[in-house]
């Protein structure tokens, strides 16, 4: 019925409110990324080898093959980065792959994601400081903050941290131990003077390091 009655108009993405447009162009677009990725991930895996030798002779690539390792490596250190089940191994081996191909990936996109996925978790963790995991987590990410070529700005997760440190130590629970030197040593990463007389941990994190 509507063909009989607009016999004749041909309507397109162009005819749609503003809201639709981008919510269908924004699904075409996702999925020509996705085929474009997969094309660009097939040749830098079969031209790697090549880019490795050619930058042990410290000649340059050809501009498409330098392109496309930027390109697929940046990518996955910003999926990795971005997992929730952070693989930090994997993020160090991709460091690598770019540094043994002679690749300058965007250091800046990388240095703001991991900026972005320390601050929340060293957020989630003072939440709960007696959360073993939470401070693996934490622990992993500053680790790989630290790695080059990687300069990453420390300053918010450092306040968190000292708060955090200040509101045990006012409690007045000080006990030695392992998982205390561990925490203290999260402090040493991030560049925060821990004082002496440190903060206990709180009795789960404690309980679960003097089992180990």
């Amino acid at each position: 019925m509507i063909d009989r009655h607009f016999r004749g108009e041909t309507y397109s993405l162009k005819s749609l409110f503003r809201d639709e447009q981008r919510r269908i162009l924004d699904q075409i677009i996702d999925s020509t990324m996705g085929e474009a990725a997969a094309l660009y991930r097939q040749v830098y895996e079969h031209h790697a080898p090549l880019m490795r030798f050619l930058s042990e002779l410290h000649i340059a690539p050809p501009p498409i093959l330098r392109t496309t390792a930027e390109f697929i490596l940046g990518t996955s250190v910003q999926q990795a980065l971005t997992d929730r089940a952070l693989d930090p191994n994997r993020v160090r081996m991709l460091l690598h792959a770019a540094q043994q191909d002679g690749v300058n990936l965007d250091l800046t996109g990388l240095e703001s994601a991991l900026r972005r996925r320390l601050n929340a978790e060293v957020e989630q963790w003072a939440q709960n400081p007696g959360d073993r995991e939470a401070l693996e987590m934490v622990e992993a990410l500053v680790s790989l903050s630290r790695l080059p070529p990687l300069e990453v700005d420390l300053w918010k997760s450092q306040n968190v941290y000292y708060q955090l440190i200040e509101a045990l130590s006012g409690a007045n629970q000080i006990r030695s131990g392992a998982p205390l030197e561990r925490f203290r040593g999260l402090g040493k990463w991030l560049g925060v003077s821990v004082p002496q007389r440190s903060p206990e941990l709180p009795a789960r994190l404690q309980d679960r390091g003097n089992a180990e």
